[in-house]
C-alpha cells in the first residue's frame, strides 16, 4: 500500500513539473527566448513610428531608387543614417535587457569607504542610465535626432547599453541590427501605421514587470495600411 502511494505521489510530481516547465518554456518563447526573431522590439518600433514616419520613409525611398533593381541590401541599410537613429532610439527606450551583470576581475576602490572585492557579481541598471536626463534630455520623448552625429556626445559612451559594451557585449548584436533594419525598412516602405482606438500613447506604455526582457506588458495594436 505504501509503495502504491509513493508511486502515485511520484507520478503526480513528475506531471506537475513537466506541465510547469512547459508553461515557463512557452512564456519565454513568446518573448523571444532563445531562438525567436526580435519581435518585441519590432512591435515597439512600429508603434513608435506611427506619429512621424515620413522622414524615414523619404530616406528609404531615396536609397531604394539608387539601388540596382530597387533592392536595399544589408550594406545599404547599414549606411542609412536616419534608419539607424530610429533603431538606436527605440533600443534606448526599450532595450532587450534592462540590466547587465558582470564580475569584478580585480579589487575596485570607489572611495575611502567602499572597495569592490575581486569576484564580486555586479549588476548595472542599464535602462536607468538610458532614461537619465543628464545623459538624454527629455528621456521619455522618442527623438531619433539625438543620435545624429552632430548631436551625439563622446562622453555618453558607456551610458547606452542595449547590447552591453566591451569585449563581452551581446554576441547577437550585428545579427539583431541587420534583422531590425531589414524588417523596419520593409514595413515602412510598404505600409503606413495607424493606431487603433483605445491604444495608449507611446509615453503611456506599461512595461512587463514579470518578464526577463524590457518589453510592453500588453499588445500594441496598429492598423497597417498598404501604401
Amino acid at each position: 500500500m505504501f509503495g502504491i502511494i509513493v508511486c502515485g505521489v511520484t507520478v503526480f510530481l513528475i506531471s506537475w513539473i513537466y506541465l510547469r516547465w512547459r508553461n515557463v518554456r512557452e512564456y519565454w518563447a513568446r518573448r523571444g527566448v532563445p531562438h525567436s526573431p526580435p519581435h518585441p522590439l519590432m512591435g515597439s518600433l512600429t508603434f513608435l513610428q506611427q506619429k512621424n514616419p515620413e522622414k524615414l520613409y523619404a530616406e528609404l525611398v531615396e536609397a531604394k531608387d539608387k539601388c540596382a533593381n530597387n533592392s536595399l541590401d544589408i550594406n545599404t541599410l547599414a549606411d542609412l543614417q536616419y534608419l539607424n537613429c530610429v533603431i538606436k532610439e527605440a533600443l534606448r527606450k526599450y532595450s532587450p535587457m534592462g540590466w547587465m551583470d558582470r564580475v569584478a576581475l580585480v579589487d575596485y576602490k570607489i572611495d575611502d569607504k567602499l572597495t569592490i572585492p575581486a569576484g564580486t557579481p555586479l549588476y548595472v541598471n542599464a535602462i536607468g542610465m538610458q532614461y537619465y536626463e543628464e545623459f538624454y534630455p527629455e528621456p521619455e520623448k522618442f527623438d531619433p535626432d539625438r543620435f545624429l552625429p552632430e548631436n551625439e556626445k563622446e562622453s555618453l559612451q558607456f551610458t547606452y547599453l542595449p547590447f552591453g559594451e566591451g569585449p563581452r557585449n551581446c554576441i547577437g548584436k550585428r545579427f539583431a541590427q541587420i534583422s531590425l533594419r531589414s524588417a523596419l525598412a520593409k514595413l515602412v516602405l510598404n505600409y503606413e501605421f495607424r493606431p487603433l482606438p483605445g491604444q495608449p500613447k507611446p509615453s503611456e506604455i506599461d512595461i512587463d514587470k514579470l518578464g526577463l526582457f524590457y518589453v510592453p506588458s500588453h499588445h500594441l495594436n496598429l492598423d497597417f495600411i498598404r501604401r
